[in-house]
């Protein structure tokens, strides 16, 4: 493998790679043309990896490349970012095209290994080109050796009765206390003395909410996944869930107008509201756990006291049907999605609407604020996932790569990541700062209603309508684990 930084050699071209294999992954190609061109043509052997083919025949068309062939040997991946006419464009001009689905590694280490074992003793090297973003070169040296590893962890199957809608990962840290004894060595144990020590336990739990009518607490340790409870009360499905901030209480709304707020350590009900007919469908804590947010199917948001159960203001969105509903982590700020794809934002202190925004054509499944609060991330039945600069209220990215309607997302807690689910039934894991998709899993068999991360932003939950749970791992190499989203976003 040969790592080139075009920016510090003084004549790059000096360099002698003998036959050496040239691979252009899915990053932009930020290299000069003249130094791209005379790669691609003294190559022995050229590989594109899934949707780096796109970025390869734009980068070739915007600089109008004199090249012996436009086209790879070989394109390899899943093709979960590739386009599908230009895999058939492509293959038709005899282009080697092999789907690997193995979702235990990256697109990057398969096409690796095809390329080795098929031209390994026709290759010196392999030169990678890929996007660096200004990072240090161990930044690029983690995405060159395929930085993190993406597996299945758990899937239990026929968790509830009927489809699941929701989930949310929960931690309880409890305190004990561990009592040290120091003897006098005389064997009298009355004189002797005690130290004190606290110990922090941490427990990770899971809750789902089915269109069984029920709300299912599951620990998690060591990759498995045990009941610990069943909140019964609901009498129809329940459609929406939240945990508050400290892991103490779970929230559920259901089909049957109210909404249930739960102890979570006790697992038993606190408190019962009746929202009242067309009230409620989607419900969220604020980030102080004081209050509870809303959603229903008049268009407006009912804010309520946690305690008291009692509606303390209502939002008038002045539009449709609420589908998705989040309060801003810094607790500025709820944001609601509709029916009729338009966002609304409120200033929680004021209680005024700041912000009417666009963009999607059809109904908004989910929404979220990224940790710092300065993006909102939207999912919609039209295939796309959008990405607002909240400061500008402007869209700054729309993602595609489903092939259905999208009806959950979620950021990861150190907003590197976030996650996608949809009606295709595919989990996706999309990165932040390359805004692309890095990883597909394809473990469900029917749509995917709900997905979400655990504190660590390591490991993910998704829910569905084939009535089963799954847990994944996302672990990356610390280095790439800097949180890049406030730099990223300072110009927008």
């Amino acid at each position: 493998m040969a790592i080139w930084d075009p920016l510090h050699p003084s004549d790059p071209f000096s360099f002698q790679f003998g036959n050496y294999g040239l691979l252009i992954l899915n990053r932009e190609i930020t290299l000069q043309p003249a130094a791209v061109e005379k790669l691609w043509n003294e190559a022995t052997f050229k590989a594109t990896v899934d949707g780096g083919t796109d970025r390869w025949l734009n980068y070739l068309e915007k600089h109008n490349l004199n090249v012996n062939s436009k086209f790879p040997n070989l394109i390899s991946g899943d093709f979960d970012s590739v386009k599908k006419e230009t895999l058939e464009y492509c293959r038709e001009n005899g282009v080697m095209v092999e789907s690997t689905p193995d979702q235990n590694y990256t697109d990057f280490q398969k096409c690796l290994k095809i390329i080795l074992q098929k031209y390994q003793t026709k290759l010196d090297c392999i030169i990678a080109i890929c996007e660096s973003g200004g990072d240090r070169l161990d930044h690029l040296l983690q995405h060159i050796n395929t930085a993190g590893k993406f597996e299945l962890l758990r899937k239990e199957d026929m968790a509830h009765e009927g489809s699941i809608w929701s989930c949310a990962w929960g931690r309880s840290i409890k305190k004990k206390s561990n009592h040290k004894d120091h003897h006098n060595g005389e064997g009298d144990a009355s004189r002797d003395s005690m130290d004190v020590e606290e110990i922090e336990e941490v427990e990770d739990f899971i809750v789902t909410g089915s269109m069984d009518n029920n709300v299912k607490l599951w620990n998690y340790s060591d990759n498995k996944l045990v009941q610990k409870n069943q909140l019964d009360g609901h009498c129809f499905g329940v459609v929406s869930l939240d945990i508050n901030h400290d892991s103490s209480m779970i929230i559920s709304s259901s089909l049957d107008s109210t909404i249930r707020v739960w102890n979570a350590q006790e697992t038993k009900l606190e408190k019962k509201i009746e929202a009242g007919p067309l009230e409620v469908w989607t419900v969220a804590f604020s980030p102080d756990s004081k209050n509870i947010i809303a959603g229903s199917q008049n268009g407006k948001i009912n804010v309520y006291g946690t305690e008291s159960g009692v509606v303390e203001s209502t939002l008038d969105t002045k539009g449709k049907f609420i589908l998705s509903i989040a309060y801003s982590p810094d607790g500025n700020y709820i944001a609601s999605g509709a029916v009729d794809g338009i966002i609304t934002i409120f200033d929680v202190a004021s209680g005024k609407l700041v912000q009417t925004l666009g963009g999607h054509a059809m109904p908004i499944r989910s929404l979220c604020f990224s940790p710092e609060s300065n993006l909102l991330l939207t999912a919609s039945d039209d295939k796309h996932i959008k990405l607002y600069d909240m400061k500008q209220a402007t869209a700054v990215a729309t993602l595609s790569g489903h092939e259905s309607w999208v009806l959950s997302v979620a950021f990861s807690p150190d907003s590197n990541h976030f996650v996608s689910g949809s009606s295709d039934t595919l989990v996706k894991v999309w990165e932040l700062k390359s805004k692309s998709c890095v990883h597909t899993f394809r473990e469900h068999t029917d749509q995917v209603w709900q997905v979400k991360y655990n504190p660590d932003s390591n490991k993910i939950v998704s829910v569905s309508d084939d009535n089963s749970i799954c847990i994944y791992s996302q672990d990356v190499p610390p280095s790439t684990q800097e949180n890049n989203s406030t730099n990223d976003y300072d110009e927008l």
